[in-house]
């Protein structure tokens, strides 16, 4: 995948990318959203990073929603998708603080109880991708990338491992690796 990062409309997809990721890790999937994945240009993107969502009926729903609670929520053999666990082997660490500073000055429409999961860490990405793209680049992102995200690749690769539906399998795994390229990007190892 070769990524350009000084163009604006390689940083909005890059951004756009963190959104879907982002939706993805904080909340199961619903019919809604199973269903807007059946717009062609939900197929072609999704097609791109080799995604192959299930027909949007309420089996579907439900199995993923079933796949999603054993990868994510538990109760054992679960894979935490906070930052602070992978990091420190405790939930809400000082990793927490760090986020908190950035959620000062990056506004979300998310707001998980835990700070540091992946989900918002995604979504705040996001906008500070796109905020660049429009901006110019101004070192945020490469600031919360090695802080905040570059964890994420192990715990996506774990989740992969350990889902049982073959849209979490290649979704998680899709994600995976682009924060593989992404550490390339922002020369993170």
């Amino acid at each position: 995948m070769a990524i350009r990062v000084d163009d604006a409309s390689d940083l909005k997809a890059r951004a756009g990318l963190y959104e879907l990721y982002s939706r993805l890790l904080l909340e199961e999937l619903d019919l809604e959203t199973l269903q807007l994945f059946q717009q062609e240009r939900w197929k072609d993107a999704l097609r791109e990073i080799e995604v192959h969502p299930p027909e949007p009926n309420p089996v579907s729903v439900e199995i993923l929603a079933i796949d999603y609670c054993s990868i994510f929520i538990g109760p054992k053999d679960y894979c935490p998708p906070y930052q602070s666990v992978w990091q420190s082997g405790q939930l809400q660490g000082q990793v927490v603080d760090s986020m908190r500073d950035f959620l000062d000055v990056v506004q979300t429409v998310s707001r998980p109880p835990i700070e540091d999961h992946a989900g918002l860490q995604f979504e705040v990405m996001a906008q500070v991708l796109q905020h660049e793209s429009e901006f110019g680049s101004q070192g945020l992102a490469d600031s919360f990338f090695r802080n905040h995200v570059s964890w994420t690749e192990a715990m996506l690769g774990r989740a992969s491992a350990m889902a049982e539906t073959g849209f979490y399998q290649t979704v998680l795994l899709s994600a995976a690796r682009f924060i593989g390229c992404e550490k390339q990007v922002f020369g993170s190892s």
